[in-house]
């Protein structure tokens, strides 16, 4: 029999006067246990460390009072619940790393193992692990010559130079190389779709882009190797940048960012030496993104813009002691 609760406890999983249902533990697989070897946890239960759960640490089957934590073999789901476990009962103790299993969807699912259970009347969202990442490197690694964690070439230990000096893939940049998401493994993300299927509807979003004086220079003395890399143009050249972040968004998470409008302003520098590596000045300063796009009468942020994004480079180290740009955060 179900009820309707009213959730109004921050940390519930439940939204406001919604159905409590009931969640069937059994001893056996397939859900088959006779009601003496079942445990019924409604969806509003809580344990001590959360509301909206169920740990099978300290239960027991009816029947006979033995311990159904290493006994549950599977869980009835019923429509329009979701329940995501872990391994460990992270519900009544603190652990540092819950031990992520599985999202389920509603009907019979066989388990192999006891612990946390959340309960969603909504899908989740995946479970922060890196397992699939670790999953996706094993494979890549056996499937390239040789088969060795040496066998990525990283820039940072080859002084910031690229292997070749021809025009590269994007999705090269990553490190570890992007993998698609989706195929095999769609569980990971939970992505309705192939990640690199043909038209992939996306969610796009436009941003002014803003050049400083350093990604102005930088430009005209890489000019070659911009072209190389199929930019032409200033206005092209913040694209080797924003191509690569797009291209792990789109794989990722189906968004695609672009700049809509594109401003090189000559007097934007930055502070990052004085600001804690950030570039961002103050009010009406060479240093102030807002201030000098003002002082050029360019129009600031539209409506279909989601925001503003400047490019620059930092600064050099000191002579002697080049080893890249100093790390300045622009955006």
């Amino acid at each position: 029999m179900s009820t309707t609760i009213c959730a109004s406890v921050a940390t519930t999983h439940l939204f406001f006067c919604v159905q409590a249902a009931t969640i069937l533990f059994h001893k056996s697989p397939n859900c088959l246990s006779p009601a003496q070897y079942q445990i019924a946890a409604p969806t509003n239960h809580s344990e001590p460390r959360c509301s909206s759960c169920f740990d099978t640490c300290q239960k027991t089957w009816p029947a006979d009072n033995t311990d159904a934590h290493n006994d549950a073999k599977s869980i009835s789901i019923p429509t329009g619940w979701w329940v995501k476990h872990y391994s460990d009962c992270s519900g009544i103790w603190d652990y540092p790393n819950r031990g992520y299993v599985a999202t389920y969807a509603s009907g019979c699912v066989n388990i192999s193992t006891g612990g946390d259970f959340e309960f969603y009347n909504v899908r989740p969202m995946p479970a922060a692990t890196f397992e699939c990442a670790v999953a996706n490197q094993v494979e890549q690694d056996a499937a390239t010559t040789p088969a060795v964690d040496s066998c990525y070439w990283y820039a940072q230990a080859h002084g910031h130079t690229s292997p070749f000096s021809t025009r590269r893939p994007w999705r090269e940049t990553w490190e570890p190389l992007l993998e698609p998401v989706g195929g095999v493994h769609e569980a990971c993300s939970e992505l309705p779709q192939e990640a690199n299927v043909v038209d992939k509807p996306l969610v796009q979003f436009s941003f002014l882009c803003v050049l400083d004086r350093e990604w102005i220079r930088y430009y005209e003395e890489n000019t070659v190797h911009f072209a190389t890399q199929g930019y032409a143009t200033l206005n092209e050249s913040v694209n080797i940048m924003w191509d690569r972040v797009s291209t792990l968004y789109e794989a990722q998470f189906g968004i695609r960012v672009q700049c809509a409008r594109v401003v090189a302003v000559p007097l934007l520098t930055h502070v990052c030496d004085t600001n804690n590596n950030h570039a961002e000045g103050d009010v009406d300063t060479e240093a102030h993104t807002l201030s000098q796009l003002t002082a050029l009468g360019i129009p600031l942020k539209k409506s279909s813009e989601a925001g503003i994004v400047r490019f620059g480079t930092g600064s050099p180290r000191a002579v002697g002691a080049w080893d890249g740009y100093v790390k300045c955060v622009h955006a």
